[in-house]
């Protein structure tokens, strides 16, 4: 007897006019994706409650410039109120595009719509379709249950640890799940793996194919089952350089010295992407108008140097460098082995700042977490949600929590956001109706409550 499986993910195409054009252009996505029609914004609306109700989700909604019982941007606003996860696209007709734009193009500004394109006028419009793609993909990645997974969680329960894991798998690009130690998946990877040895935890069980499995103490050890450890390199001798730090600057240094037939390392302590890597959603990184995740954009660096040549070493702490002397090489110390470089470039870039307020520090993992907005997320429908922060990182992450949260609450020690986050952020912000600002706040004292 098969499984009862959950309907395929939607697009919701909307349109008075043109509805037929709209819909020849989106047949190549019929096979992996079910295509919903309307004509108004009730009926679209409609149509996106039927299919939740259903079991289904909707990723996409893409609709003229001009419909007949609503302004579009009041549309988009609706539909977002309906499904806050599912990316929206105004599909303008070529007879209105130029005409409407400088009306409708704020609204991305302000976070009503993703994206403003001109509806294809023939077949293969691939400028189009790879705008449409990026949408879906980024809703794939960031919202949709993962159907096929790279690495395998067994774990009892949630805590710190697996949070903390999960979180580095999330910004290092790689598709995983939890599993229970108790259901057949978890039963299965337990008789694949060896009781734990003296001393070793028992949980979690860390899977991956076509690597060994390992019973995690922390993320390193995570980390090393990827890339093992500095000193595993295989590198013969001295290097030419030695980047400290996989964050955009250090990504961008290995790019550039690889490129140039550099022989590159670089070591980064936690994972690829840096601080960067655990944003949502990047609207002012030059070349991305629609915007890029932290963790795309370093993926896509990632592998922009490893065509040139780069060795990564992730979750490896570099705790001391040894300039040379008299021509000798640079040492550049960790735990994991040493590294020895004629060039050092030294691209550590920033951390979180605890709150230091010790109750709280107690419940990290257990509904407090330091920029895990993008893991932490899919476990927070319908809570209210605090941020504490009003720098950029904040910002991004209110924007991505308030797709899940029923509210989201931004509390910052100023008396506005302006002084610290960006005008593009702040815009969204204003204009989100479950995202609210708390100015002149200080954390001082956490506590527990068991109730909802």
């Amino acid at each position: 007897m098969s499984t009862p499986t959950a309907p395929v993910p939607a697009i919701v195409l909307v349109a008075g006019e043109h509805l037929d054009d709209l819909r020849g252009s989106f047949s190549r996505y019929e096979r992996e994706y079910a295509i919903r029609t309307a004509t108004s914004t009730v009926e679209a609306e409609t149509s996106a409650r039927e299919w939740l109700e259903a079991g289904g989700d909707v990723a996409l909604f893409v609709t003229d410039s001009v419909l007949p019982d609503a302004h579009v941007l009041d549309a988009l606003a609706r539909w977002r109120s309906v499904v806050p996860t599912a990316r929206r696209l105004v599909a303008a007709h070529w007879e209105r595009f130029l005409a409407h734009a400088a009306e409708l193009r704020p609204g991305m500004a302000k976070g009503t719509y993703d994206a403003y394109l001109l509806m294809p006028r023939g077949t293969r419009d691939e400028e189009f379709h790879h705008a449409v793609t990026e949408l879906l993909s980024d809703w794939g990645s960031t919202v949709a249950e993962a159907e096929v997974v790279t690495v395998k969680i067994v774990a009892p329960e949630q805590d710190g640890l697996v949070l903390a894991i999960r979180d580095f798998l999330d910004r290092m690009g790689m598709p995983h799940r939890v599993y229970d130690p108790e259901g057949e998946v978890g039963l299965t990877l337990r008789s694949m793996h060896p009781e734990p040895g003296p001393g070793e935890p028992e949980y979690p069980l860390v899977h991956m194919v076509e690597r060994p499995g390992v019973r995690a103490r922390s993320v390193r050890d995570v980390a090393a089952m990827l890339y093992g450890a500095p000193g595993d390199l295989d590198v013969s001798g001295t290097v030419d350089v030695v980047v400290v730090g996989a964050g955009p600057a250090g990504l961008a240094a290995s790019v550039y010295a690889a490129s140039e037939g550099l022989s590159t390392v670089v070591v980064e302590a936690e994972a690829i992407g840096g601080q960067a890597g655990t944003s949502s959603m990047i609207r002012n990184y030059l070349g991305f108008p629609r915007g890029i995740s932290g963790m795309r954009l370093a993926q896509r660096a990632r592998n922009q140097s490893l065509r040139f040549g780069t060795r990564f070493s992730t979750g490896w702490e570099v705790s001391s460098l040894e300039v040379g002397r008299d021509g000798a090489p640079h040492v550049v110390r960790t735990d994991g082995g040493d590294v020895h470089a004629r060039t050092v470039v030294v691209a550590t870039g920033v951390a979180y700042r605890r709150l230091r307020v010790e109750p709280l520090e107690e419940l990290v993992g257990r509904g407090v977490n330091y920029g895990a907005a993008m893991t932490a997320a899919r476990e927070m429908e319908g809570q209210d949600v605090f941020v504490v922060g009003g720098g950029n990182s904040a910002g991004q992450a209110a924007v991505h929590l308030s797709r899940f949260a029923g509210r989201v609450t931004i509390l910052v020690r100023r008396e506005s956001l302006v002084e610290t986050m960006s005008s593009y952020l702040i815009n969204e912000i204003e204009h989100n109706s479950r995202i609210s600002v708390r100015p002149w706040l200080f954390c001082c004292m956490c506590g527990w409550s068991d109730r909802a």
